[in-house]
Formats: C-alpha cells, structure tokens, sequence
C-alpha cells in the first residue's frame, strides 16, 4: 500500500510540475512490456494496481493528454483539464456529489481578503 501512495504522490508531483521524471524512474524500476497489434499498442503484464496506474500513465503521455492533467491548488486532487484553451484551474466551481467546490471557495477567500486590506469609506 506504502508502494501505491509513493506512486500517487510522485505522478502527482509530475503533473503540478508539467514532467515526467519521476513516471519515468518509475518506469525504469517497473518497465512495462508492449505489444503493437492491429488495434494498436497493448501492454501485458501482472496487472497488479500499480502496474495498471502506470500504463494508464504513458497511454495519456503517447496519447499526449498528460498535460491537460491538473492537480488543484486547494484540495490536490488530479483531474483532467476539458476546457478549450486548457486553463482551468480548481477540480470544481460547483459542489457535486464530493460536496466540494474548490474553484468557488478560491474565489470567495480571495473577495473576503480584498474587502479586509480595503479602506472603508467616508
């Protein structure tokens, strides 16, 4: 379990990066082996959790999609940036299932420190 929270903490750390080098050392330790068919590239495999996370890894790296992935500056949860220009910022504006809303809680904390440092009328 040590072993898949080490990998979750380093590809989150790629990602708030925008690399791959701590994907790739654990790729050197865990290489993966590929197989090229009619339907494209296949990985084979134990199919262990960890051997899973990281072919999921570099089919968003070969299907270059890993730099639309995000880590939120508030709650650090990774997810994958659909916008049309490839901005957005926060997991959530809007609270859903989670009940979170990272990108309206942002927002709010930056309005209520504003009003603080201005200098009241009158």
């Amino acid at each position: 379990m040590a072993d898949l929270v080490r990998l979750r903490d380093d590809l989150r750390a790629d990602v708030e990066g925008r690399a791959c080098g701590r994907l790739d050392s654990w790729l050197e330790q865990f290489p993966q082996t590929v197989r090229v068919g009619e339907g494209g590239i296949a990985f084979r495999g134990a199919g262990t959790a960890r051997e899973e996370i990281l072919r999921l890894a570099v089919e968003l790296v070969l299907e270059q999609r890993w730099r639309r992935l995000r880590a939120c500056p508030d709650c650090r949860w990774v997810f994958y940036d659909q916008s049309r220009n490839n901005s957005r910022t926060w997991c959530s504006m809007y609270a859903g299932e989670t009940g979170r809303a990272c990108g309206s809680i942002a927002k709010v904390k930056r309005m209520r420190s504003k009003k603080a440092t201005q200098k009241p009328e009158g």
